[in-house]
């Protein structure tokens, strides 16, 4: 039946950044799950989600006794994408209580973990959805975010709604060819700040992880 004279048909929201991120994502395997003080995540400590949970909080206890200013637990599956939470150092208890959910979704996982692997992982470390509103987009090394130096591709607010990527990259040729994978991180600030980090390198048998302009074409059409 046609909608009534002067109505169109209902219109459907376009689902948040975060959602349309994670469920066009397919990753393989199991995530490892880390801990970083202070963004160092050069020297980030692995938790063991399948061994006994006092020891993973062991572990993070360590690292967060060696952070100045902020912690962050990652899920990362190598190669393929992570997605991290961060807080405060001095909030032990909201990060412990992350990393028993974290703990709950994946050992031993749940139908949700294997069929959104991406979405469920985020959503337990943060307890609830991020802003609908993204923030920023940068492209950067896997684990070696702040050594290697991000390169910011977008930012709500500051200049046009597309990069000059062509540009951009040339003045980045150790993100075109790296040592690390390169990914792209879509993030936000509220309620805490939160992301996704999607892999846009391939490497082959190389050493090199060549950036591929055709995986970083489709992650930022997706999302901005």
């Amino acid at each position: 039946m046609p909608p009534p004279s002067g109505q169109g048909a209902a219109i459907v929201p376009e689902p948040p950044w975060w959602l349309t991120l994670s469920r066009s994502t397919r990753t393989t395997g199991r995530p490892v799950v880390q801990a970083a003080a202070d963004g160092r995540w050069e020297t980030a400590r692995e938790l063991t989600i399948a061994g006994r949970a006092d020891a993973s909080h062991e572990a993070l206890d360590g690292v967060v006794q060696a952070a100045d200013d902020d912690v962050a637990i990652e899920g990362l599956w190598p190669g393929q994408a992570f997605v991290g939470v961060r807080w405060r150092s001095d909030e032990t208890s909201a990060v412990d209580v992350a990393l028993d959910r974290l703990r709950t979704v994946l050992h031993p996982p749940d139908s949700a973990a294997d069929a959104w692997p991406v979405e469920t992982a985020l959503l337990a470390l943060l307890g609830t959805v991020p802003s609908a509103d993204l923030e920023l987009a940068e492209l950067g090394a896997v684990n070696a975010w702040a050594s290697t130096g991000p390169e910011v591709l977008w930012q709500r607010g500051h200049g046009p709604g597309e990069p000059d990527l062509d540009n951009l990259l040339a003045r980045r040729p150790d993100l075109t060819a790296c040592s690390r994978p390169v990914a792209v991180e879509l993030a936000v600030t509220l309620p805490r700040p939160s992301w996704i980090g999607i892999a846009v390198s391939t490497s082959g048998t190389e050493p090199v992880h060549r950036l591929d302009r055709r995986l970083l074409d489709d992650v930022l059409d997706r999302v901005l």
